[in-house]
């Protein structure tokens, strides 16, 4: 998929990842389509988000995750750095990685829910 895994003590750079555990986590879980999906994410996007929170945003309605290039495009536009300065604020009460999921899904909502009537 084009991400290279490295050690946790590594300085991460475009394309590399030291979510190891995390990605063998999700595999176990959720399978090979789920990473695969999650993987193509963090290569076709410009997410700086976490592999984890990428996952539980997947998770909370697979159909978006499902819409092909369209969720690559909504995925793009979610400002990711406003969810984890957010979720950086909260991080005493909910784990940054679950604050900044808890972000994300509203601006996901907003794109693929349908409108209501």
């Amino acid at each position: 998929m084009g991400v290279e895994i490295l050690p946790t003590t590594a300085t991460v750079r475009e394309g590399q990842t030291t979510a190891q555990s995390t990605l063998q986590r999700i595999l176990r879980d959720h399978g090979e389509g789920h990473v695969i999906q999650l993987l193509r994410t963090f290569t076709e996007t410009e997410t700086t988000a976490p592999a984890l929170t990428n996952s539980r945003s997947m998770q909370s309605q697979t159909s978006w995750a499902d819409a092909g290039l369209r969720w690559f495009e909504v995925f793009d536009r979610v400002d990711i750095a406003a969810a984890q300065r957010q979720a950086k604020l909260n991080r005493g009460i909910v784990p940054q990685r679950y604050g900044i999921a808890a972000a994300i899904i509203p601006a996901l909502h907003s794109e693929f829910a349908p409108p209501h009537l």
